[in-house]
């Protein structure tokens, strides 16, 4: 499976939404415990300025919609929102990043339309706190977790092998706002390696992240969403659900949203026929 080509009526943000405007999210790379970067250059800490205010350009206008979606969603959106203008003549402008980030920034009146999550914790939240459209919210799949490496014979050794000198550094998103993180977390845990693994960690901003640090060689292994995987990204193998509660990826409509009817209208195509068999080709379990 490689790169699907994205369309021309998709507009690609790798960005969490502030309160009054799309904008560029936080990219950092960091030890666990805020240990040193050792063999790291340095610690490097990548920070784009928030804006305050808004131009009109950047809000979403009539027949467009804004979606916050989680960052394993990265290969299948241009699939999902193309599918969804061919059906509806809709534009999407697709946010992605951290679900725990983006979950934030609706809490803090995103105007977002969709808010597809990675788990239903944040989505949770979010309803606790009176963000969310009564009766909007629906699990549209499951993720997976793999273990992946550029060298073969690191993902042949299994999780095991992570204690080994072959793996210096493991990256997985962070666990406090990205639900594979938390998710690799529990795996590290069940195994018995959480605890013993402080000086090999590196935390990634959001799930997409920890496989640019294996594409680019800043880490050995990663624990990232089957999601993401291609053909030349490396090697994986897939973790036992056994180890980590299950990762319910769960839509819902904000309050916030100002165009609820078309909103209401992508939620319903992210889980019919058409748009969950889209989620099936890039490896997501659909739920029952």
């Amino acid at each position: 499976m490689g790169f699907p080509a994205s369309g021309r009526r998709v507009v690609w943000r790798d960005m969490v939404a502030t309160r009054f405007r799309v904008v560029p999210s936080l990219v950092r790379v960091s030890w666990k415990a805020n240990r040193p970067m050792r063999s790291f250059t340095a610690r490097v800490v990548v920070v784009l300025a928030l804006a305050a205010c808004t131009r009109e350009a950047d809000r979403p206008v009539s027949g467009e919609i804004l979606v916050a979606a989680a960052a394993d969603l990265a290969l299948a959106m241009p699939e999902l929102t193309d599918a969804f203008h061919e059906q509806t003549g809709l534009n999407v402008i697709a946010t992605l990043g951290s679900t725990g980030q983006l979950a934030q920034q609706i809490e803090a009146g995103a105007p977002i339309d969709v808010f597809l999550a990675a788990d239903r914790i944040w989505v949770d939240r979010l309803q606790r706190a009176d963000r969310l459209e009564d009766g909007t919210r629906a699990v549209y799949a499951y993720g997976v977790l793999v273990y992946m490496s550029q060298d073969e014979t690191i993902v042949r050794s299994g999780l095991e092998g992570i204690r080994s000198s072959a793996v210096r550094r493991l990256a997985i998103a962070n666990p406090e706002h990205a639900p594979y993180g938390r998710a690799a977390k529990q795996v590290l845990e069940s195994v018995g390696m959480w605890a013993d693994l402080d000086a090999k960690i590196v935390l990634a901003e959001n799930a997409r992240q920890t496989v640019q640090f294996v594409e680019t060689k800043a880490v050995d292994a990663a624990i990232a969403p089957l999601s993401l995987m291609t053909d030349g990204r490396g090697y994986w193998t897939p973790i036992s659900d056994s180890l980590h509660v299950p990762i319910e990826q769960t839509l819902a409509i904000p309050r916030s949203s100002a165009h609820k009817a078309e909103a209401r209208r992508f939620a319903a195509f992210i889980t019919s026929q058409e748009g969950q068999a889209i989620l099936v080709r890039y490896r997501f379990v659909l739920p029952e």
